[in-house]
């Protein structure tokens, strides 16, 4: 019964996460870690979860589940590369971005892989150095083709403006 009840209880939640556009990064056993575009979408789909589970509280005769909802708000891992890269302090930037990327690679968001490969593509477009541009074409094409797949419109408006904009051809 247990174990029927964990995995209907998930099974809801995994669903109203990839109604909302979520992305799954694993399931802790207890609880799933979840990561969403942005914080104002990880609140909408906290609170489907919220919803989710109060409806399967409310049914006659459902063991009732607890739910406890927790968030770091934006993270924002190109928080640190960008004023680096502002600051024209390129190395450090760079290394930066290339650590961001790593991390939100193995932690599997594909959001934040998107928006850092666009912001440290802008960022080696603005420097210009030896092979900038063609590297700035790889990260620009990674993060058009997650921000479509994810639906992620105005990132991928981004990109493309990026790619427009004159000193933005790869």
């Amino acid at each position: 019964m247990a174990d029927e009840l964990r995995r209907a209880h998930f099974s809801a939640l995994e669903r109203t996460v990839a109604a909302r556009r979520g992305e799954l990064v694993k399931n802790l056993g207890d609880g799933l870690m979840v990561v969403y575009a942005s914080a104002a979408d990880g609140v909408d789909g906290a609170v489907a979860m919220q919803q989710a589970v109060d409806r399967h509280n409310q049914r006659a005769g459902a063991e009732p589940l607890g739910r406890r909802i927790g968030s770091i708000g934006d993270l924002e891992l190109k928080g640190l590369p960008e004023p680096v890269a502002a600051w024209r302090r390129w190395d450090e930037a760079q290394r930066h971005f290339e650590s961001a990327l790593a991390l939100e690679t193995r932690i599997g968001s594909r959001p934040l892989v998107a928006r850092t490969s666009y912001s440290y593509a802008r960022m080696l477009l603005e420097r210009d150095g030896q092979g900038d541009r063609a590297r700035a074409g790889e990260l620009l094409a990674e993060a058009i083709a997650v921000a479509g797949a994810l639906g992620l419109s105005r990132l991928l408006a981004q990109c493309h403006e990026l790619r427009k904009e004159p000193d933005g051809r790869v």
